[in-house]
């Protein structure tokens, strides 16, 4: 092999790896870009009997959750979660109580039905803000995050034992566009 075949060996060589590198990154991404909605209790407090108490202390027969709006574009995931208070077919929303959280993250497709997704919180209305003593004195916030085990189903995913059914809004989340809001925070 003389020396001028070099750099097209190279150039081949190069043109490979990248390949590679683009099969192997594409196989773990997803090809949704859906918006779905579903609930997650409120827990006032740990409960015995079901782990979970979520009813309204001056209206025991009326449970609050989590409004979950969730959209997957490729494979980032936006949350925004409002707290709503359920009593039969009947839904409050609340303007402060259980607060407004709003986070951001990945997709990782495990197989064809199966899907993880993990989040970090980018901030929150009416909430407190968990923070951790540092050794100077100092506090640093500290962000909650989610992780989901999620499997597919035809009208929507499974997250966890939460369901998530696919809806048509085409509206941006704030979640997706936080910046505005960050600046009061």
């Amino acid at each position: 092999m003389g020396y001028a075949d070099r750099p097209f060996k190279m150039k081949q060589t190069f043109l490979f790896f990248v390949a590679i590198l683009i099969t192997t990154f594409s196989v773990g991404q997803s090809n949704f870009d859906k918006t779905f909605v579903g609930t997650e209790k409120i827990c006032w407090q740990k409960t015995k009997k079901d782990g979970c108490d979520n009813s309204d202390n001056l209206n025991p027969k009326w449970k609050w959750y989590r409004l979950n709006v969730l959209k997957i574009k490729g494979d980032s995931v936006f949350l925004d979660q409002s707290p709503i208070s359920i009593h039969k077919k009947d839904t409050s929303y609340s303007a402060s109580d259980g607060g407004f959280y709003y986070y951001h993250g990945t997709l990782i497709k495990l197989t064809d039905t199966t899907f993880s997704i993990n989040l970090t919180e980018i901030f929150c209305d009416y909430c407190g803000t968990p923070v951790k003593k540092q050794a100077d004195g100092s506090h640093k916030r500290i962000y909650r995050t989610k992780s989901y085990l999620c499997r597919l189903t035809k009208d929507g995913f499974w997250a966890n034992e939460n369901f998530y059914k696919q809806t048509m809004r085409k509206d941006n989340l704030i979640s997706e566009h936080p910046e505005p809001f960050l600046k009061h925070n």
